[in-house]
Parts: C-alpha cells; structure tokens; sequence
C-alpha cells in the first residue's frame, strides 16, 4: 500500500492522464501522409546489422526486419532514489551511480542535461539470473495545481521501448534530479524495426513501421495495475505515392528502401536502394 503526502493533490493528479509527448510527438501511431516513419521514435535508435528482406510479402506481412538498439547512451554519475511520497512498504529501488541509461528524442524538452531534448531512462539489471531487466524514465512534468515542473521518477517495468505511455496516478520525485554522462556504451536489448506490408491502393503503398520486443510473447503486458506495455509499437502509418515505374521510396535510418509490387501484383518486394546513414 503506497499513501501520498497529500491525498487532495493525489486525487487529483490521479484524475489526470499525462500523455508523454515528451517521449513522441502527438498522434506517432496516427496515419502519415508520406516521408518516413516517425522521425523521433526512429531517431531513438540505430541499425546493428544490414536490414533483412523477405522474398515477397502479402499484406499484413513483413517486407524488411533490422535489428536495432539505443542510439542515445550514457551512465549514471550519481544514485538517484524515489522521493516525495510516504511509502508503507518497499518504494521503488534507488538507481546506482553507473546504471546504464539511454535518451528518447523529445518534441517537449524534458530539461535534463546534457542533451535537454532527451528524456532519459535508467536500465537496472536482473534481479534474478537470466531475468529481464527493468526501465526507469525520468520526464520532466509540470504540476498543474502547483504550476511546479518536477523530474519523475517512474518505474516502467521489464524490457520497455517507450515510445508512449501515460502515467494514470500521482508518481513519485527524482531524488536527485539525474546527472546524466552522455557517453557511447554496450546497451543492446533485443529490439528490431520492422516494415509491414499493409497493401496497395491504387497509386499508395500502405506501410507499417513497427518497433518489436522480441521478449515478449503476448501483444501486452499489464505492470502493476497501471501500465500497458505494448509489444509490438507502431510507430508509423504511410500512405507513400508510387512513382512512374510503379516503386514506392521510404527513408530510413538515413537510407532508401524501394518497394514494388511483386509478380502477382498483389504482394510487394523490397531492396535497399541507398545504404543506412548511420
């Protein structure tokens, strides 16, 4: 049982559903007209291997699959614990100096240094041998009956890519706001980028551009009684135009994959027509 300092805040707060644009801009699940697939959920991430191409996919099948991992790293300089709330049991466990984190692109600067157009999150290791590890995020929120802007602390649960996600209750202060050392480390989940195959519509090549956690096995995961995890994010719905020859373009990763129709006109094929940027 967790209690709040101030239940007349806490109520209240717990009222609110913060939709953390701080970890993608609004409406990335939403359909796209064109261009690449959401350029701040993909700009989180970078290639580990050459992409993999499926022969030919009908529609709702996978066109290209590319393993991926954090584009943006760094380490903990200092412990961070969970403060501002009285805790009747265990809280949330504090973070030590070294933990791993990674950034997300943010349209909303979660403030944090050294990159304020990052929100951060720590990955603590397994409790138990071969265990999952576990996500913390740190957003920068503003408290809307206090008019204050403070840093979350919010345990997320086991391998997260969070692209989204809200928080339905008050939540507990970053004891001492990250100190965050930006810097190149070995922190690669299983996480893969995939493009679907979703059909064509007369000059239109429907697309989906999908982030996979290959950990989990079901499309959900309820952590505590106030998260939903997805497995399987999309990240991007595109309509791309089709050119004179009858290929559609989607950049990626700094690259071109060009995608026609496969021999019974009804499926597709893809190649990479210009290789990743980074």
């Amino acid at each position: 049982m967790r209690v709040s300092r101030n239940s007349g805040v806490a109520a209240a707060t717990r009222t609110l559903v913060f939709a953390l644009s701080a970890l993608v801009a609004a409406g990335a699940a939403a359909a796209q007209d064109g261009g690449a697939p959401n350029a701040l959920i993909i700009g989180a991430l970078r290639p580990t291997a050459a992409p993999v191409f499926s022969p030919a996919a009908a529609p709702d099948q996978d066109l290209v699959n590319v393993a991926v991992t954090y584009a943006f790293t760094g380490v903990l300089r200092d412990e961070v614990k969970a403060g501002g709330r009285l805790h009747f049991g265990p809280g949330p466990k504090p973070l030590a100096a070294g933990t791993p984190v990674f950034g997300m692109p943010t349209n909303l600067p979660s403030g944090l240094a050294p990159n304020p157009n990052l929100t951060w999150c720590a990955v603590s290791p397994p409790e138990k041998p071969q265990g999952p590890q576990n996500v913390t995020c740190f957003p920068r929120l503003r408290i809307l009956l206090t008019h204050a802007t403070e840093v979350a602390f919010i345990p997320l649960g086991p391998d997260l890519f969070p692209a989204r996600f809200a928080i339905l209750r008050d939540h507990d202060l970053a004891k001492p706001e990250p100190d965050i050392e930006a810097r190149p480390i070995d922190l690669a989940p299983p996480l893969k980028v995939s493009v679907q195959f979703a059909g064509w519509d007369n000059n239109l090549a429907n697309l989906r551009v999908i982030v996979r956690q290959p950990a989990y096995t079901s499309p959900f995961t309820l952590v505590g009684n106030n998260y939903v995890v997805l497995a399987n994010q999309v990240v991007g719905r595109l309509h791309l135009p089709r050119d004179a020859s009858g290929a559609a373009h989607l950049p990626l990763f700094g690259g071109e994959i060009l995608i026609r129709p496969g021999p019974d006109g009804k499926s597709a094929v893809a190649e990479l027509a210009r290789p990743f940027g980074r």
